[in-house]
């Protein structure tokens, strides 16, 4: 019993371990997870000094492309789920900054415009939602739209939330995007047949 009880109290101890994820985004993507007062970098792996790598053998076998591009229109569908899923408990996790710039574009004026509306529906939708928890953040939210250039965003935010919220916050947001990538997928798919 007593085993079980040090094991429980420390399953509990590793939950309630306040946490932080530093996602960050400039053309590159990088992630940091932080976990009590230690750092880790995923994203970009650290490269492992001093170790020699074999070079690898080309392969004449094509691989195999996935038929889902992230495109604008594809990103919005997934935030706007995950969004829905995930907003009762989004006020219970606190950003330290919040910086987010982005720059709207389409292949025509129209899609272009129609971009533009859905991503300030989105933004009007999302900010009473983490308003809360952007109390005390340093905030910095702008959407521009430019018909003369691509698409593109810029973003720093810094999220600190215990170990157990942002679990259950990462399946819910997981279940619900599924779907959507799922939908997308198959519509890829319809698409490359009949131009085929």
């Amino acid at each position: 019993m007593i085993i079980l009880g040090i094991i429980v109290a420390l399953i509990v101890f590793v939950l309630l371990v306040p946490c932080g994820v530093h996602l960050r985004y400039s053309g590159d993507f990088m992630l940091w997870l932080s976990y009590g007062w230690l750092r880790f970098r995923l994203v970009p792996e650290k490269e492992k000094k001093n170790k020699k790598t074999k070079p690898r053998q080309k392969s004449n076998k094509p691989k195999k492309k996935s038929r889902i591009k992230l495109t604008f229109d594809v990103f919005l569908s997934i935030a706007e789920a995950g969004l829905q899923a995930v907003k009762g408990l989004l006020r219970s996790i606190r950003f330290k900054r919040f910086k987010l710039a982005v720059i709207v574009s389409g292949e025509d004026a129209a899609s272009a415009a129609i971009n533009y509306g859905r991503a300030c529906a989105f933004a009007s939708a999302a900010y009473p939602v983490f308003e809360k928890s952007l109390k005390n953040a340093q905030t910095d939210i702008s959407v521009d739209l430019e018909y003369d250039s691509k698409t593109s965003a810029e973003a720093d935010i810094i999220i600190r939330a215990m170990t157990l919220k942002l679990i259950i916050i990462a399946v819910r947001a997981l279940f619900a995007v599924l779907p959507v990538i799922n939908k997308k997928n198959e519509k890829g798919g319809a698409s490359n047949e009949r131009n085929k």
